[in-house]
């Protein structure tokens, strides 16, 4: 699916109406995750399990973070790696040409 593509177009809307109607405001944030692995299981299914485990990974580094004396350690370690996986898939074929 394409960013300027009349699907996507119609997939934004509906995400927008859902995600603001009044039922869904103590599950925003879950139906986010769910609308964007939709979005990108159409176009490419394989990375499904890399989002997957970003995300998971994030969540939990989050959680650690608010219970943590150590706050700014954690901090650097989730940047680091979230940018590690970006920068992973992002420059992988240049690097393995």
């Amino acid at each position: 699916m394409s960013f300027c593509s009349v699907p996507f177009l119609l997939f934004v809307t509906i995400v927008f109406l859902i995600y603001y109607r009044p039922i869904a405001f103590g599950y925003q944030p879950h139906f986010l995750l769910l609308s964007s692995l939709f979005f990108y299981a159409t176009s490419e299914p394989t990375l499904i399990s890399v989002m997957l485990i970003s995300s998971f990974l994030s969540c939990y580094i989050s959680y650690r973070y608010v219970y943590s004396s150590d706050k700014f350690r954690l901090m650097i370690v989730g940047v680091f790696l979230n940018l590690l996986a970006i920068t992973f898939f992002k420059y992988s074929n240049m690097i393995f040409e």
